[in-house]
């Protein structure tokens, strides 16, 4: 039996996406986006970018990033998408994770 004395839980939000076969060479490639804030710095976003490929059952974190917090929520979204298209780490990860989800999973895409 577990038994919890503490537990916080932090709201965060989210974007979903599907990848343009032109950003990857595959229709298939989902992006999803989970984001908060935290109470110790109120002025920046956490982020943080998943991956999946096709009906794969595995889903990968590709990225993560920080950005400034804007109160406007399609500011907010602006920003976080604009951070991703400029994220070396993303650009450089992605490519390596689709290759190991086809290789460990080539049924589900």
């Amino acid at each position: 039996m577990i038994h919890l004395t503490e537990l916080v839980v932090i709201p965060t939000s989210g974007l979903f996406f599907n990848l343009p076969e032109c950003e990857c060479g595959r229709c298939d490639v989902s992006i999803s986006i989970d984001y908060s804030r935290v109470e110790k710095e109120p002025d920046k976003v956490y982020c943080w970018v998943w991956a999946q490929v096709g009906d794969a059952f595995i889903r990968g974190l590709v990225d993560e990033l920080t950005v400034s917090f804007f109160e406007n929520r399609d500011k907010q979204i602006e920003k976080i998408i604009y951070s991703l298209n400029r994220s070396k780490r993303f650009k450089e990860s992605l490519p390596g994770f689709i290759s190991s989800i086809i290789l460990l999973d080539p049924d589900s895409v």
